[in-house]
Parts: C-alpha cells; sequence; structure tokens
C-alpha cells in the first residue's frame, strides 16, 4: 500500500512538474502571468461551454494555494466507481472528469449525461490531493483557505452554487449528490447521506 501511494505521488509530482514548465514557457512568449491565463480558462470553460438537455457540468476553481484539489464524482457505494484524477472517464464516457489541474485556480469540470442518470447514486466531492501528499500537511492550506467554489451548470445556465466555508478544514468536502431527475441534493440532506461517502483519493 505505502508503494502503491509513493507511485502515485511520483505520478502526481510528475504531472505538476510538467504542467509548471508549460506554464512558464507560456509566461515568457505571451508576456502573460499564470493566474491571467487560468482565469481566462475559466470564463471559456463556463460561459462557452454548450450543453445538451440531459448534461450537467460541475466546474471547480480555487486560489493558486493548495495546488492540487481533485474533483470525485461517485456513482455507487463502493470503490471504485468513481470518476478521478487516475480513471477520468467511466460509464462509456457519459461521466467524465474533463481535466485534472495540479498547478492551481482550476478549472476542473466533470461532465455528467446519458447513462450516468440510470445509476445508484451520484455523489460529488472536493479532495485536498495536496495536504494528503505532503508529509508536513499542516502545512499546507486546508480547503477552507483556499477560495474553492463549485459551480453547477446545466443547458439553460448557472443553476447552484457552492462556497468553501471556515468548516472545511478535513482533507474531503462533501458537496451534493444528483438525482436522476437532475436535482441538486445538499450532503448530508435526505438522499445524499454523508455516509455513503467512500472517499478514495485514487482508483
Amino acid at each position: 500500500k505505502q508503494k502503491q501511494y509513493e507511485e502515485l505521488s511520483a505520478t502526481k509530482s510528475s504531472e505538476l512538474a510538467t504542467l509548471q514548465a508549460t506554464l512558464e514557457k507560456k509566461k515568457e512568449t505571451l508576456g502573460e502571468d499564470t493566474k491571467t491565463m487560468t482565469d481566462s480558462s475559466v470564463e471559456r470553460d463556463e460561459t462557452q461551454a454548450q450543453l445538451a438537455d440531459d448534461e450537467v457540468r460541475i466546474v471547480l476553481s480555487w486560489n493558486q494555494h493548495p495546488q492540487d484539489l481533485d474533483s470525485h464524482l461517485e456513482y455507487g457505494f463502493s470503490h471504485p466507481a468513481q470518476v478521478v484524477w487516475n480513471d477520468k472517464s467511466h460509464l462509456n464516457g457519459d461521466l467524465i472528469l474533463d481535466y485534472d489541474v495540479v498547478t492551481g485556480f482550476g478549472p476542473e469540470t466533470v461532465t455528467v449525461k446519458g447513462d450516468a442518470w440510470s445509476q445508484p447514486r451520484l455523489a460529488y466531492s472536493v479532495f485536498n490531493w495536496t495536504r494528503y501528499a505532503t508529509p508536513y500537511w499542516y502545512s499546507v492550506l486546508p480547503i477552507a483557505d483556499s477560495g474553492a467554489t463549485v459551480r453547477i451548470y446545466k443547458s439553460t445556465g448557472l443553476v447552484r452554487s457552492f462556497h468553501a466555508g471556515p468548516g472545511e478544514v478535513g482533507k474531503w468536502w462533501h458537496l451534493f449528490c444528483l438525482s436522476p431527475q437532475g436535482a441538486v441534493l445538499d450532503a448530508g440532506q435526505a438522499g445524499c447521506s454523508d455516509g455513503d461517502y467512500f472517499d478514495a483519493p485514487y482508483n
């Protein structure tokens, strides 16, 4: 188990180094700062994406630190029934983690459509990978201080927003479930039990 953890941490670290090098090259070429480029990509993803009537898009954005927050969408009651950074597409592409961002800001997006709506549950959460992978984890900002915001879009536009509050000091932030009809049910409320989350950092 320790070896698997180290291998996965190395994979994430390699992704981070590659993306940081790419962003630095873009900064030199375009003369723009990283935050400006990232903010532009957030706006592009949120406002220009065209969704079909049966599609829902979940968009996670946050500040520069911690650098790596992860979107998780569970569609069953046990691991590995989820989309996550190392296993991005399930249900023949009807449940997809479109982007995994490891350099801060986001956006990370998850798209739900088609057969995903027939699953027993669709439960979304955010995981603080940076805090999980850092030996001195207490030195890493919690989700509460990350400025994390999650927005839910349907074909009609923005339908719901969530903002990380002061209570989000753990590694996991449970947000909501989607009903088969596409209704948003807050975690901890009827139809979206906190106890049903299996909280697996990776597949």
